[in-house]
């Protein structure tokens, strides 16, 4: 691959084509060639050159020109991908035929689809557009094997559904192997087929209503849960390989449970480590935690055992690391969870190696910004234990609901340690809270 980029203007159709596509570039069969956006159209590409060009088999280009002058010259150009290219206004092709394989193109408004589509049905066995672009120069195609339909959202309109017309023609592809899209409708038209076997579907798995028995191998967008592949999979047995975007702990769930399925993940913010992962699928692995000795290692424990919602309990610690919001999608197995009741094993999901007092100042902070007068009274009742406040609980429960959420967030942990040794008898100042 050569990559070219193209900051001036080349008059002369001719010298620009034996610049591009012969002399010493014709050793390249793959061009990526770049016009700079403020190079204004400068030749008729409609036009077949004297000397051709005889080596060239892919180009990716953002100039209609340019792919103009490539598909009348480039004999042998099987691959062409068209993107943001502008103010094509050709209609028609100088060549009768095109040898085109591979076609990507991201602009439905270019005149010249229809012809291209039209010179290249012999050969043509991959399509990636629109959904508004006409499909019909490709009906009953006995060649297409992929097929890759993008929705278009349009300024004050929305999303432009594809047509009826359309989902006429895509129910001829009779030899399709692999579609993309996310409408369901364009789905249904193979509902029937036997020679369908990717679906690259641009959505969760739990739009997926019908699909169709010959399709083997599914990929979809966004994060699935473990709940959603499940019900997919019990669904659709003849499923044999799923790419999916998910946690770690997920992935260890599917793993254990569909043994048959070849997975291929995208993991996405992880919690569980690769180890803890793999201790649920090897339970012989486990080894016993060692209980924490520092008191906020015994703070955590104690929450632990006494939330019974273990989200609760990790979100806190969790988020006082992460900027990004982080926890965990879907309920792990209560083993898994097991496997975090040491704040020694927990800390692994941090990916840090030092947590000093600002980490616990933060972690304090998250735990107090919850407004759940339960939740409130369990977390006082802990850190007055470990820390032998000696507070009235009730009251410090009261004092920090009257405070509001915000005050809470900003609240410093000793002087929330001082005012509950002192049961709140002095009034809260400025220097009680954090300023930034």
């Amino acid at each position: 691959m050569i990559y070219i980029k193209i900051d001036k203007q080349i008059e002369d159709v001719e010298v620009f084509f034996e610049t591009l596509f012969n002399g010493s570039l014709k050793l390249f069969k793959y061009k990526s060639i770049d016009q700079n956006d403020h190079i204004k159209p400068f030749f008729n590409g409609n036009v077949c050159v004297r000397n051709g060009d005889t080596h060239t088999q892919s180009l990716w280009t953002n100039s209609c020109d340019l792919a103009v002058l490539a598909l009348n010259n480039c004999t042998i150009l099987t691959r062409l991908e068209i993107q943001y290219a502008k103010n094509c206004e050709y209609q028609q092709l100088k060549v009768e035929k095109l040898p085109l394989q591979e076609l990507i193109i991201d602009d439905s408004s270019l005149p010249l689809i229809q012809d291209i589509l039209n010179k290249s049905k012999d050969t043509l066995s991959s399509l990636e557009c629109y959904a508004d672009v006409d499909l019909s120069p490709l009906r009953n195609s006995t060649q297409l094997r992929t097929l890759r339909i993008h929705e278009r959202l349009l300024l004050f309109i929305g999303r432009m559904d594809i047509n009826n017309a359309n989902l006429e023609v895509i129910r001829t592809f009779n030899n399709l192997q692999e579609l993309k899209t996310k409408d369901q409708k364009v789905l249904l038209q193979f509902s029937k087929s036997q020679t369908l076997k990717t679906l690259r579907w641009d959505n969760t798995l739990s739009k997926i209503d019908d699909l169709p028995q010959s399709v083997t191998k599914v990929s979809a967008f966004g994060i699935t849960t473990f709940d959603e592949a499940n019900q997919f999979l019990e669904k659709n047995p003849f499923v044999k390989e799923l790419e999916i975007s998910v946690q770690a702990h997920v992935a260890t769930q599917l793993l254990d449970k569909f043994k048959h399925v070849k997975f291929n993940f995208d993991f996405r913010d992880n919690v569980f480590t690769f180890k803890q992962c793999y201790t649920y699928l090897h339970p012989e692995c486990k080894k016993i935690g060692i209980p924490g000795s520092e008191p906020d290692h015994v703070l955590y424990e104690l929450l632990f055992s006494r939330l019974d919602d273990k989200q609760k309990v990790l979100e806190p610690y969790l988020q006082a690391v992460f900027v990004i919001r982080r926890k965990i999608q879907d309920a792990p197995p209560q083993m898994m969870m097991e496997q975090l009741q040491t704040f020694n094993e927990f800390k692994n999901c941090l990916r840090q190696d030092n947590l000093d007092s600002s980490y616990f100042e933060r972690v304090f902070n998250q735990q107090m910004s919850i407004d759940d007068d339960e939740y409130l009274l369990i977390i006082v009742s802990a850190y007055d234990e470990v820390f032998q406040l000696q507070a009235d609980i009730h009251k410090t429960v009261k004092m920090l609901k009257a405070m509001g959420q915000e005050k809470r967030t900003t609240l410093k942990r000793e002087r929330f340690f001082y005012h509950s040794r002192h049961n709140w008898m002095q009034p809260l100042r400025d220097e009680d809270f954090r300023t930034n």
